[in-house]
């Protein structure tokens, strides 16, 4: 029986042997028409950081092998120590609170999830409860209650709610830790292998932060949340400000307990969750090694190092996507109307991450449709309560369309014509335009230089060298879960890729495509399998390989930068000065105005920004039509800019808003390739102000006033309702340097009633004309005002000019 089973396989064997073949010729024709071995790759001082990372993990197998009991428990306090040596502890322990939180709260929400073991469904359970925190999070960040003390009292509550639970979920880690030993023999390498590969990737997650998106977005928005207790939702000033938050709101739960380090190592862990969920849908299809393996040729793809050593959304969606397809494929075992039900909550929570997220939820949606029309005994009370699940991901979009006019806002503005957007074009990434073509596949694998700022070769080797002969078991074994995959990995390609052939976006859909993949591991023969396993080894050497060309930071990244305060300081200041002057300026002028010039950085910073470039449309296009000096003066007036930073050669394009900063302008640091200036009041404030009544004339040019004993002279505005700052700027003379000018402000409220006085002095310690100005903050009720100037002795000092303006943002705090 045997022999003929085997004679009978063989034929089909040989059908897929030649599939895989056809992926190896299809690798090597690409690997050289693309001339990767020319590419440059890993720099020494990247390749040092590598080494420094696996020798320990290769001490600790040694370790677990050879010590009696150490397998228990080694590689678990391992863990938490190399994850303390690169986050700190307040960052684990912040971001170690939000699993748990979430996972209890997942399981507080769903049920039926009680009656199972809390660690074998706690990463499912997990991304169930980060997508009702997700969706419900960045509802609340319209509200200014977002803090540490109410988030942390809201994971004590659920965690009062969930204490039985939490003490099951302890004891089946209890339980876990003393079966490690037993588990480690049966799974032989293999999980220090993964656990190697991970390594690196935690430690460039734990890298301090450089990328744009990043420092423009994803750390901006949880570090302006951090000082303001909400979100603004400002669209007319960041173009992303309505955009859906549900990756970011969660990054900004983390960003309030323990800063930029606990927002990245959240990001790894949903990598982490994403992993363990795809190894489990892997072990359902593959033999022997195979689920193994192609979790690690999964952790290797470069695109994969790229989404943790910068923060982007791709992460969160990707668990999301991974959860909802083993959900919807019947790899956890549940009843069809709890699962359609869980599957549409996370659904709707990766579209209130990502706009894209629609081309997978579509086609996973319509197969749980189908799934309950053909298993469930109450269909349409099934369909109902799923279409419910799944309304709250629309939120994001209704809000847009309420705030701004068009609910996918800033896109699609031909159509929906949002008088916030200068444009009456489609907003598109013209460097990345969108297209489809029948060898996509190809072109993603060995020219992905084209469609990301990166090198070739990181869209991961493995979907092209496998896709053949996994579209051949899929066919043999009659797959549905493989089939039903493979659809909804095309559609999303497609749809994504019709808009812009950008790759990155496409990343979220990778780990549904290797459970795509794993059809090629179902191979029976021992021969075929070892020639499988073969691929797979060379091509994890490939990715790990090709890694750098992901992004700039990975090629010679400094591991001591994880771990060291000085050498991150270091390395930020070198590549991303900008970040370093948010902390100068915030310092400065918390409530100045702060305009970007080369690259918005917004992370750290408390000031308002306003970005030269796409983010705020209305201040980019009037900075272009400006013509000279007045009209460059003009855009910074109306928009109150106090200070300015700019990256070295941004100005190539706007030669007058260059002639406004060294007119108007004052370096106040340089760090890196960026400059901070302060910008004068006379640009920053409104027009000067006149005296009211019977005021004399304010002193002048040819109208000089001397001060001194018993001379004061006294002027009184009148102030518009909504002004919050006062700046009087004087010229004046001294005739020794022991006097001094005093500036004094009577307030004025209703009536003329006094309401207190505010005072300054400028000093005399340098002979000669001098000019000073001063800043201060106007009482909410004052309707006038009451200037005063000064000088202790006669003839002592005599005021060559006054200049006062008034405007609704501080100028110069710094100087006041």
């Amino acid at each position: 029986m045997t022999k003929h089973s085997s004679e009978e396989k063989s034929p089909k064997e040989i059908f897929f042997v030649l599939a895989l073949l056809v992926g190896g010729v299809v690798t090597c024709v690409g690997f050289t028409q693309a001339g990767l071995f020319r590419q440059a790759t890993w720099r020494p001082e990247g390749l040092a950081s590598l080494a420094a990372l696996e020798i320990p993990v290769l001490a600790l197998a040694l370790a677990c092998r050879f010590m009696a009991g150490a397998q228990g428990w080694l590689p678990w306090v391992s863990c938490l120590v190399g994850a303390i040596v690169l986050f700190g502890a307040g960052a684990v322990l912040s971001v170690g609170g939000i699993v748990v939180g979430a996972w209890a709260l997942g399981d507080l929400l769903w049920p039926s999830a009680r009656d199972r073991l809390p660690v074998d469904w706690f990463p499912v359970v997990a991304v169930y409860g980060f997508g009702i925190l997700a969706i419900t999070v960045s509802a609340l960040l319209h509200f200014p209650i977002n803090s540490p003390l109410f988030y942390g009292a809201l994971g004590l509550f659920i965690g009062f709610l969930q204490i039985k639970r939490l003490k099951e979920l302890c004891h089946g880690l209890k339980a876990r830790w003393q079966n490690n030993a037993s588990t480690q023999a049966a799974e032989g390498r293999w999980p220090w292998i993964i656990g190697g590969i991970l390594l690196v990737h935690a430690a460039v997650a734990a890298l301090p932060e450089r990328g744009h998106d990043a420092l423009a977005m994803h750390l901006f928005i949880p570090s302006y949340v951090y000082y303001h207790g909400s979100w603004s939702f400002d669209a007319a000033n960041f173009a992303f400000a309505v955009m859906p938050l549900g990756a970011d709101s969660l990054f900004t739960v983390a960003f309030l307990f323990a800063g930029e380090k606990a927002a990245r190592l959240l990001n790894f862990a949903f990598f982490t969750l994403t992993v363990w969920l795809l190894h489990r849908a892997l072990r359902a299809v593959c033999k022997g090694d195979g689920a193994y393996m192609l979790t690690a040729l999964f952790c290797t793809i470069p695109l994969a190092f790229l989404v943790n050593v910068t923060l982007f959304v791709e992460n969160a969606l990707a668990m999301f996507f991974v959860a909802a397809i083993t959900l919807v494929l019947g790899y956890f075992d549940m009843q069809i109307s709890e699962r359609v039900r869980v599957v549409a909550l996370i659904c709707s929570a990766a579209l209130a991450t990502k706009a894209t997220a629609i081309f997978f939820v579509v086609p996973v949606m319509v197969i749980a449709f189908v799934l309950i029309f053909s298993q469930s005994r109450r269909a349409i009370v099934d369909l109902g309560a799923s279409v419910g699940f799944l309304l709250p991901g629309v939120h994001p979009y209704l809000y847009a369309w309420i705030a701004t006019g068009n609910p996918v806002f800033p896109f699609f503005n031909a159509m929906f014509r949002s008088p916030l957007f200068v444009s009456d074009k489609n907003f598109a990434n013209t460097l990345f335009p969108g297209g489809l073509s029948w060898d996509l596949l190809y072109r993603y694998t060995f020219y992905s230089g084209r469609y990301l700022e990166g090198q070739n070769g990181v869209f991961g080797f493995q979907f092209l060298t496998f896709v053949f002969a996994a579209l051949w078991s899929l066919w043999r074994y009659r797959s549905r879960r493989g089939a039903l995959a493979f659809i909804v990995t095309v559609l999303f390609v497609v749809g994504v890729s019709a808009g812009t052939q950008y790759i990155r976006y496409l990343f979220p859909i990778l780990g549904v495509f290797t459970i795509v993949v794993a059809e090629a591991f179902r191979a029976e023969m021992p021969l075929t399998r070892s020639v499988v396993s073969g691929f797979s080894w060379v091509l994890m050497g490939m990715n790990l390989w090709f890694a750098p060309g992901a992004s700039w930071q990975l090629s010679g990244f400094d591991v001591r930068a994880a771990i060291s305060k000085n050498k991150a300081e270091e390395l930020v200041r070198m590549s991303v000065g900008a970040k370093v002057l948010n902390k100068v300026v915030s310092a400065l002028a918390p409530e100045g105005r702060v305009a970007y010039f080369g690259g918005f950085v917004g992370v750290d910073l408390k000031p308002a920004g306003l970005s030269a470039s796409w983010y705020n449309s209305s201040f980019w296009h009037s900075l272009l039509r400006a013509k000279d000096l007045p009209d460059v003066m003009e855009v910074f007036r109306a928009r109150a800019i106090t200070h300015a930073v700019v990256q070295d050669g941004s100005l190539r394009w706007m030669p007058a808003v260059g002639e406004l900063l060294s007119v108007h302008g004052r370096e106040v640091e340089r760090v890196g390739g960026a400059v901070l200036y302060r910008i004068s009041p006379e640009v920053s404030y409104g027009p000067r102000l006149d005296p009211s009544g019977s005021s004399p004339r304010l002193p002048s040019e040819g109208n000089s006033l001397d001060l001194g004993s018993g001379n004061q002279q006294s002027w009184v505005f009148l102030l518009k309702p909504g002004t919050k700052f006062l700046w009087v700027e004087t010229a004046y003379r001294c005739s020794n340097d022991q006097t001094w000018l005093g500036v004094q402000v009577n307030w004025l409220g209703k009536g003329g009633q006094g309401m207190g006085v505010v005072s300054s002095i400028f000093g005399c310690q340098h002979l000669g004309e001098r000019k000073e100005g001063v800043e201060f903050r106007v009482p909410e009720s004052a309707e006038g005002l009451i200037l005063s100037l000064k000088a202790p002795t006669a003839g002592a000092v005599t005021v060559l000019g006054t200049a006062v303006r008034t405007g609704p943002f501080p100028a110069s705090p710094g100087d006041s």
